[in-house]
């Protein structure tokens, strides 16, 4: 026998109960997938990736641990996710983009196809709302990482005697430093980070740590209640003290300059490159210490002037992480080679809220020092031997080998993220997944609760 045909008067109600099974099918299908993610979550714990990297160039006793503030964890999946992609190199930048539209463009067309009723320009308006989605997520997701300052971890040290320091940083005194970025600014951002001591190093300029030398708070001034807010100090019990550096270049290579005083000021009378000349002139009490920074010409001479104390084996721009961790053998071979040790640095200008690297000097009392005289011994803590320095950086992904590594950097990097969050942020994570679906829930038996009685009412 053939399909009664339905009245006009029952198709409403029928539509009705159909629009009902699928709400239920909705809400059962979130259930199951939320019960998945945790099991997945949870399951990251059997293969847990140690989140910090020991770089030392020489063995200190000690320990190590991120500290991660309450507001961290409240906002771990986002707070993550953010942390690692800033601890991408350019092309893992762009390999992780390029996924992200062709994943876009992909559901933006399947849902186009499927979509009811079937015109092309109701088509045409979803495919384009859908891409339009993509293209503002992507670029909110950007400025949100660069610009809004959101809860920071930060390294402790177990060891008191361990300073934590950044070697390489600027102010909105650079060209390129973010605009607001001054001292204060600056200080704030490495008190977050877990760092003792910072390094202004801006480009040709000691304006900045001028600025607080000449208001005597160049050890002084910890953050104020809304840079701390801001960022997550919330456990910082000791303020950052600011020590004097300039950034300058030389042919192949930029350099930061420790150390430096108005006495060599000459030295940066040209507008972007040090007077090398005048440099080797220098006597060597009044000469500031010099660190190779990232990237720099792996063919240039090491025995042309500057000579040498320090090489950057780590840098907080995606260029240098890139450079680093493609040619980390070569710099540590030159750093041998010149009996040189190697530190890491921020490279920070004020855009973005993740520290990668710190490096770790052995330093007896040195919270009872002056600014000047932390300087004086950090410069020689250096140029010992062997130099009591240790690199500590936190792990990041691997650029991998081969086409399929580089092709596959966005799975890589969920992978990456999965087995390296410890156990307080899985609970994060795990809260965030129920915190979800439980508003899915509500809004689903909401809706449902709407079909019904409209299929009632028809």
């Amino acid at each position: 026998m053939g399909r009664v045909p339905r009245s006009p008067a029952a198709l409403p109600f029928a539509r009705s109960q159909t629009r009902v099974r699928r709400g239920g099918t909705r809400v059962a299908t979130a259930t199951a997938t939320a019960v998945v993610l945790t099991g997945v979550v949870l399951a990251g714990a059997a293969f847990q990736r140690a989140p910090l990297v020991d770089l030392g160039a020489s063995a200190l006793d000690g320990r190590f641990f991120l500290d991660q503030p309450v507001g961290y964890l409240v906002l771990a999946p986002i707070a993550r996710v953010l942390d690692e992609l800033s601890l991408l190199t350019e092309q893992q930048h762009l390999a992780v983009w390029s996924s992200v539209a062709a994943i876009g463009f992909a559901s933006a067309l399947a849902r186009a196809c499927r979509r009811e009723p079937a015109t092309w320009s109701s088509r045409l308006r979803s495919f384009a709302h859908r891409i339009a989605a993509v293209v503002v997520g992507t670029l909110v997701l950007c400025v949100v990482g660069v610009l809004v300052p959101r809860p920071m971890v930060a390294l402790r040290a177990a060891n008191p005697a361990d300073v934590l320091v950044d070697f390489h940083s600027h102010t909105n005194r650079s060209h390129d430093g973010r605009w607001g970025f001054d001292a204060e600014s600056n200080r704030a951002w490495h008190a977050a980070a877990g760092f003792n001591a910072a390094y202004i190093s801006d480009h040709q300029t000691m304006e900045a740590w001028q600025l607080l030398a000449d208001r005597g708070a160049l050890a002084h001034g910890a953050p104020s209640w809304r840079q701390a807010a801001a960022l997550g100090a919330y456990s910082v019990s000791l303020p950052v003290t600011i020590l004097p550096g300039i950034e300058s270049a030389v042919p192949g290579a930029h350099l930061t300059l420790l150390g430096v005083t108005a006495a060599n000021a000459p030295l940066f009378k040209h507008r972007r490159d040090l007077d090398t000349l005048g440099f080797a002139a220098t006597p060597a009490a009044r000469r500031p210490l010099v660190v190779l920074t990232l990237p720099f010409d792996l063919a240039r001479s090491t025995a042309r002037a500057p000579r040498i104390d320090a090489i950057e084996i780590s840098d907080g721009s995606p260029t240098g992480l890139g450079f680093a961790r493609e040619h980390r053998q070569r710099i540590l071979s030159i750093a041998d080679s010149l009996a040189v040790p190697v530190v890491a640095s921020s490279n920070n200008h004020g855009w973005g809220t993740t520290a990668p690297a710190w490096t770790v000097l052995r330093i007896e009392g040195w919270q009872a020092l002056t600014p000047a005289q932390l300087d004086e011994e950090i410069r020689a803590a250096l140029v010992r031997r062997p130099a009591p320095v240790r690199v500590i950086e936190r792990s990041a992904l691997s650029l991998g080998d081969g086409r399929p590594a580089q092709l596959l950097v966005l799975p890589r990097l969920l992978v990456h993220i999965w087995r390296i969050v410890e156990a307080p942020e899985r609970a994060a994570f795990v809260a965030w997944i129920w915190a979800i679906w439980l508003l899915n829930r509500r809004h689903r038996r909401r809706s449902l609760l709407r079909l019904r009685l409209d299929a009632f009412r028809g």
